[in-house]
């Protein structure tokens, strides 16, 4: 037996005290009485009572010592074995599919929450002994808690985890294994259901930068097998059975030209043994942004009868009459009486769906020859709309000009936005113009930026281009070897607008009759006009999407499922934790995010590989050996004070 803290030891010195309290004979005090004979029955009976009376103050004495040093030894930290001593960091999976029920005959009580139970039970075990620390995994590593020894704050901690519904990640689990370099001073044990994460993979450890802690092994055996120092415990009722489920793993709809009618497609997943009979019901839920995800009160737009066969399922695909708005497409199984039935995991059941109305990008063009550009806005009008061609002078999102700018008077909600081709004039992001350039060989300094990416400018002719000096705060995305600016952006931080310039004249050397004209007009177009992400349909849980709708500059509130909040701007994209309908409020205009649970290694359930059982890894749980001590002590003295009592009484 060990101490984890010996000094409370000299603790034992306080029995002596106690044993001569109760050795110490008090001398009676001399009372003098009238008379002799009236206490003879009182005397007659305390000599007869007296060896009793000695054996209860024996016994008294031996509980209160008994009691004295259990409390001693509990304030000892004892150990009754010599084993393992390091820090725990404590990992539970809450990946989806820890959300599946544990037991078939106790729904609503999931794989995570056996998972909890669990940790609370090996929480419990350490009772103070040790520090520990709690992460959760699922697509990443995040930490509950920092290695402490504070019981409380670990279990605090413990019960603020929620699941979640996100997937298992590899990456997530590299994190881990470059925790195996600690397994000396700190064990790791994960709690998993091994769905979705690959426990056993080799893994390269010269690629973990793990430190000094080098393996020797020969050429045979480069890569080790499986997280050294990583304990892994299967949290499942039954190793090796699967539980029976289905669910959503991919979905998608897409509205037509008309605005009338949709194109639903979706494939699901099975992990039954045997063919399921089942529902897809498509509901209509309106577009409200206020209103709340629940199909319980919409319409339903159709329901599509199944045959789920195991495994994977073809894509479906059916055309829907319906128009643009929110969906809910929800996925039920039947028994042979046509009654639900339920599986294992309720997540990946209904797919979040959205069909936006078309939202062209308002483009003007203001030059004299301005054929070739409305031509160029055309093409992409009748593609998708993505763009709508209104006369010059009216609202417009974005203005394309040749030559100096004048005056469009926009009155749009968002600041206007400008392309310039050929500017000679200083102002709107131009210093000084001078000499056209005899020779122009073009130099790409942001190779990365959204309007260069369909375009080899490094290849293409800048024909009337001249001497021009960008204005100061200008980012110049492509120069010439001389320095002079070919094509910039400038925004004018007062007013807002954005402007675009390129240095050519488009129809020289007939650049307006190459391929790369209407594309460098669409480009630019969407750019600035924040159309470079299209809304779609739904994404799995986990993506991390860019806001449609965004322009440079500009910055977007993010309201989740879950009426939490958060801020973007164009480039950063938005991770989406959980299924449901998001909302981007962009200046100009609100934009649906949803997310659904779209996982298919997460709705099949299989875990990759055979991840350790509870009985190949020794977990400990239960109550620490003190606060046994600490317990039986307090029941001693409540023994002894009851005996105290009776003793009192006669």
């Amino acid at each position: 037996m060990t101490f984890l803290s010996p000094g409370f030891l000299w603790g034992l010195l306080l029995i002596a005290p106690l044993v001569g309290v109760y050795l110490l004979k008090v001398r009676p005090r001399r009372q003098e009485v009238t008379a002799i004979f009236l206490w003879d029955t009182v005397l007659t009976q305390r000599k007869a009572n007296a060896l009793l009376q000695r054996l209860r103050d024996v016994l008294s004495l031996l509980l209160l010592t008994l009691a004295a040093l259990m409390l001693v030894f509990a304030a000892g930290r004892p150990r009754f074995d010599e084993g393992d001593t390091r820090d725990v960091l404590l990992l539970i999976d809450r990946s989806v599919s820890m959300s599946a029920d544990f037991r078939d005959d106790r729904p609503g009580y999931s794989r995570f929450d056996a998972a909890i139970d669990r940790a609370e039970s090996l929480l419990r075990s350490l009772g103070g002994q040790r520090r520990a620390a709690i992460a959760t995994v699922d697509d990443r590593l995040d930490y509950a808690v920092l290695l402490t020894d504070e019981p409380r704050r670990l279990r605090e901690a413990l019960r603020e985890i929620t699941p979640g519904q996100l997937p298992s990640d590899d990456a997530a689990l590299m994190s881990i294994r470059q925790l195996a370099g600690l397994s000396d001073e700190l064990r790791i044990i994960l709690l998993t259901d091994g769905v979705g994460v690959d426990l056993e993979s080799p893994v390269d450890t010269a690629e973990l930068h793990i430190g000094e802690h080098d393996n020797e092994h020969d050429g045979e055996n480069d890569n080790a097998s499986a997280p050294i120092g990583i304990e892994t415990v299967r949290i499942d009722e039954k190793s090796g059975v699967i539980p029976e489920n289905i669910g959503f793993i991919a979905a998608d709809m897409v509205a037509a030209n008309n605005g009338q009618t949709m194109t639903l497609m979706f494939s699901i997943a099975s992990s039954f043994p045997d063919t399921v009979r089942g529902e897809a019901v498509l509901t209509a839920v309106g577009s409200d942004p206020d209103r709340n995800a629940d199909d319980s009160d919409g319409i339903v737009i159709r329901v599509i009868p199944l045959e789920i066969v195991p495994g994977v399922n073809p894509p479906q695909i059916y055309g829907i009459d319906a128009e643009a708005g929110r969906y809910t497409l929800r996925l039920e199984t039947l028994d042979e009486n046509g009654e639900a039935r339920p599986d294992a995991l309720a997540l990946d059941n209904t797919a979040y769906l959205s069909a936006p109305e078309p939202r062209p990008l308002r483009v003007a063009v203001d030059a004299a020859d301005r054929y070739f550009f409305e031509t160029a806005v055309l093409a992409f009008a009748r593609s998708g709309r993505l763009m709508d061609l209104i006369p010059a002078g009216e609202s417009a999102e974005l203005a394309i000009f040749r030559g100096s700018v004048s005056h469009h008077g926009s009155d749009s909600a968002g600041p206007p936005l400008r392309v310039v081709f050929a500017p000679d004039a200083p102002g709107d992001g131009v210093a000084s113009v001078g000499e056209p350039l005899d020779v122009s060989l073009p130099r790409v300094l942001l190779p990365d930026h959204p309007m260069l990416r369909f375009i080899p400018a490094e290849s293409l002719r800048f024909d009337g281009a001249r001497q021009v000096e960008a204005e100061a705060g200008s980012a110049v995305l492509v120069a010439d070897v001389s320095g002079v600016p070919l094509i910039w952006q400038m925004r004018d931080p007062d007013t807002g607008a954005v402007t675009l310039l390129v240095n050519l004249d488009p129809v020289a050397a007939d650049f307006v009759l190459s391929p790369y004209f209407p594309v460098l007009v669409y480009a630019t177009a969407t750019h600035l006009g924040g159309r470079t992400t299209e809304a779609r349909s739904t994404f799995a849980t986990g993506s991390h999407v860019q806001v449609p709708g965004l322009r440079p500059g500009e910055r977007a509130e993010i309201r989740f499922a879950d009426q939490t909040r958060a801020t973007t701007d164009s480039t950063q994209p938005v991770r989406l934790p959980q299924a449901g309908f998001h909302i981007a409020q962009t200046p100009g205009d609100a934009y649906d995010l949803p997310a659904s649970v779209l996982h298919p290694t997460e709705s099949l359930l299989e875990p990759v590989t055979a991840a350790a059982t509870d009985s190949e890894v020794e977990l400990p749980g239960g109550y620490p050996p003190w606060m046994w001590l600490t317990a039986i002590a307090l029941l001693v003295i409540s023994a002894e004070e009851m005996l105290y009592h009776r003793r009192k009484v006669g």
